[in-house]
């Protein structure tokens, strides 16, 4: 009995652990699953919930039509295809992703890239910190950061309004999105540094403990050779 539930125990311990919820769904998943978020958030703000005199936002909103319904939907693909390419190609995926919320805004009525639409740029942005080299990151940010600037910029030059403060807050959850992706990149290289460090170290220790056990069995070998030498002499 007690060595069944021995061998079931070490069963249940050597078990492999399942990696955590954000592990096991791509990036690709999390960028669709926030777009999908986002842009239902978006529709139950063009209309009035209940307890509220008013719809919440976007008035001007064309989400309901077919040219805005086409949009929508074709803003998902490029969604779901700059997903897929985040593995491959970040850079052109934050393009293809930043093109959507784009497409998406104009059906809006506003005069900046809203944050919704924004949050799956800034996930995508999270995984390429990430999850890429250094520079590369950094051009994703740049491109992130870079487009919001051009936005206003464009209505401003245009002489149309321009959500200024409204894009300053999106860049800046696009900003800490970033940090903490490249917090999460660094913290896995330390990680990996100190696996490796400590597998230098235990190698390290048992040439140590194999120089010491040669150097104990040498002197052994040594001292009996010299106690029989010192019999023979006396012998003869």
């Amino acid at each position: 009995m007690t060595g069944g539930r021995g061998r079931s125990y070490d069963h249940g311990m050597s078990a492999t652990v399942p990696p955590p919820l954000l592990r096991r769904v791509p990036p690709a998943g999390w960028t669709a699953l926030v777009w999908c978020a986002s842009t239902l958030f978006t529709l139950l703000t063009t209309v009035r919930l209940p307890g509220e005199t008013e719809p919440g936002q976007w008035p001007a909103a064309q989400l309901y039509r077919w040219d805005g319904l086409t949009v929508t939907v074709l803003s998902t693909a490029l969604v779901l295809y700059g997903g897929l390419l985040l593995g491959r190609r970040p850079l052109v995926a934050l393009a293809v992703l930043i093109a959507a919320a784009i497409g998406e805004t104009t059906t809006l009525g506003v005069g900046e890239l809203p944050m919704a639409q924004y949050l799956a740029v800034a996930v995508a942005l999270y995984f390429v910190a990430a999850g890429r080299p250094r520079r590369t990151a950094a051009a994703g940010l740049a491109l992130a950061v870079g487009t919001l600037v051009g936005f206003v910029a464009f209505r401003l030059l245009r002489g149309w309004s321009a959500g200024v403060s409204a894009e300053l807050a999106v860049a800046l959850v696009a900003v800490i999105a970033w940090l903490l992706g490249d917090s999460a990149h660094r913290s896995r290289e330390h990680a990996r540094w100190m696996n490796e460090r400590a597998a230098e170290q235990a190698v390290t220790a048992e040439r140590l403990r194999i120089a010491r056990e040669m150097h104990d069995t040498v002197a052994h070998s040594i001292g009996i050779i010299a106690l029989q030498a010192g019999a023979a002499v006396r012998v003869a």
